[in-house]
């Protein structure tokens, strides 16, 4: 079975794509994932993608997550995307989907950086609707990872089966397809 190895970028692009730049990424600021745990690996079917998107399709007829997990029983690596939620939003999100089930079995989170960091004064962030949300699982929550629409990002293949291992602000991403 043959691997796709990805690990973390050293860098990210902060501010958004300038219109006309044809020159690629402008990677400047320091590339940090964030976990609670220093030293983590966590195996299972790789699901999730940008949550403002596929939220919204939980509980229609469209949703079949349910039945996918239940396919598996390595459990769920679940990386989730916010584009243009604020943090309370988001944290309903993640209940939502919660609600639905999509959590069953779940080994651990990868969480992209947020393209709404700010919580605009408010007491609750981002971080801390990602906390309230899915601490209750008991397991590793890596903030910060290299998906979503900030770049660059790595590649997920949904589905894939993947192992992750966190270690000293750097993170690995091994997908296989089996």
């Amino acid at each position: 079975d043959e691997e796709f190895v990805q690990e973390s970028y050293p860098k990210y692009q902060k501010n958004e794509y300038e219109e006309g730049n044809i020159k690629g990424y402008n990677l400047t600021e320091d590339n940090i994932y964030e976990c609670d745990i220093n030293d983590i690996e966590f195996e299972g079917r790789i699901i999730g993608g940008c949550i403002d998107t596929f939220s919204l399709i939980s509980g229609t007829k469209m949703d079949n997550i349910n039945n996918f997990i239940s396919q598996f029983d390595e459990g769920m690596i679940w990386y989730i995307d916010n584009c243009e939620l604020p943090p309370l939003e988001f944290y309903r999100r993640l209940w939502h989907m919660e609600q639905m089930g999509y959590f069953k079995n779940v080994k651990g989170f990868l969480i992209g950086r947020s393209m709404m960091q700010d919580n605009n004064g408010y007491y609750f962030g981002f971080k801390d609707a990602v906390k309230r949300a899915l601490e209750k699982y008991n397991v590793p929550i890596v903030y910060n990872v290299d998906i979503g629409h900030i770049p660059p990002q790595m590649t997920i293949i949904n589905g894939a089966y993947a192992k992750f291992h966190y270690k000293n602000g750097k993170g690995k991403l091994i997908q296989k397809l089996i």
